[in-house]
């Protein structure tokens, strides 16, 4: 087991929302170092529950902008611009805007145009127009 590991079962255990909102900034201010298995961990996390799928969105974010992880996990966070669940892909959104990934802009206008969720598609349109401008 991982500090990440345990945290996540806390998690599970309680189900809270403050633990799951609280569970990436909980981890990645104690993280020393990003073991592979709690890559691999997160991962698979992304497969599961929307709130596990969400933990582990915010939880690469912060990551890759910390420079923790290599940044090849962008291309993971954009493949969560399509994620079977609308609150993993308006944070997955957020996430690109926070790392300034220009590189996602064609991705977010595909999927601005195939959001059906009116909050997501306003919210990826949003990160698309301050991506468009920097």
């Amino acid at each position: 087991m991982t500090l990440l590991t345990d945290l996540w079962a806390e998690a599970l255990e309680r189900q809270s929302e403050t633990l799951w909102h609280s569970l990436p900034d909980r981890w990645t201010e104690t993280v020393p170092k990003v073991m592979d298995d709690d890559l691999k961990f997160l991962v698979e996390a992304l497969k599961r529950t929307r709130v596990e799928a969400v933990a582990a969105v915010r939880i690469l974010t912060s990551l890759v902008e910390d420079g923790l992880v290599n940044p090849d996990i962008l291309l993971l966070l954009r493949g969560c611009l399509v994620h079977q669940h609308p609150a993993v892909r308006l944070v997955a959104a957020e996430g690109l805007w926070r790392l300034a990934d220009r590189e996602a802009v064609t991705l977010l206008r595909v999927a601005v145009e195939r959001e059906t969720v009116r909050i997501v598609r306003e919210t990826m349109a949003h990160v698309l127009g301050l991506l468009e401008t920097k």
